[in-house]
């Protein structure tokens, strides 16, 4: 459990998902420890993933409770951190570049790849605001299907293809129920002073503050 927890810690950092996936994998964890059976604070060593019964024989592990508390100290330090993170940051896409190149890798039409991967490598430094971002991230999307259209994956390359349009449906589903008001034509008139003030990528923390000034 630990160490998953800091592994969606780690995915989050180099931006393979995106901020509110790391905070939804975290949360649905965290919500699953509380209503697993402990045994003076230490949880048993093996449970039944669908029930969450502890399985016989029970047993507990002092020396796994520090790891575990090890690894809850760190993802502490990263929740606390992302408070301050821009919403959208440019490790989505170096994130998504890893990916398309473990893509490349698995097909033998790697040009139209290569590519578009170079695209986004020449494209996103430029991007200075997360509207930018958004749309840039929607127009790669609508080439990457268009390039879809002449590969032909086997099952091991289609995983990875999945995995490129799941990282960019992601971000979109990230900005989106972060800064709605870029999805509407014009944000309503008493918003418009509070929205001025936003940087062009807000952190998290700003956000949070126009949400409760709304």
């Amino acid at each position: 459990i630990g160490l998953s927890l800091l592994s969606n810690l780690t995915a989050y950092d180099f931006g393979y998902i995106t901020l509110l996936q790391f905070i939804e994998r975290t949360g649905n964890t965290i919500s699953t420890m509380h209503q697993m059976q402990r045994y003076r604070g230490h949880f048993y060593n093996w449970y039944d993933t669908g029930s969450l019964v502890p399985l016989y024989t029970r047993y507990i592990s002092s020396v796994d409770s520090w790891n575990l508390a090890g690894h809850l100290l760190t993802l502490k330090q990263g929740l606390l951190r992302i408070i301050d993170n821009k919403i959208v940051s440019q490790s989505f896409f170096t994130g998504l570049c890893d990916t398309l190149s473990v893509l490349t890798e698995c097909i033998d039409q790697k040009e139209p790849l290569l590519k578009f991967r170079l695209d986004i490598e020449e494209k996103y430094p430029q991007l200075n605001t997360v509207g930018e971002i958004k749309d840039y991230s929607e127009q790669l999307e609508t080439s990457f299907i268009k390039i879809l259209i002449d590969l032909e994956p086997d099952e091991q390359a289609g995983t990875w293809v999945q995995k490129v349009l799941l990282q960019l449906s992601e971000q979109k589903k990230n900005i989106h129920s972060l800064v709605p008001w870029l999805f509407y034509g014009t944000a309503p008139a008493k918003f418009e002073n509070l929205l001025r003030e936003l940087p062009a990528v807000p952190t998290l923390k700003q956000i949070t503050l126009i949400e409760q000034l709304l």
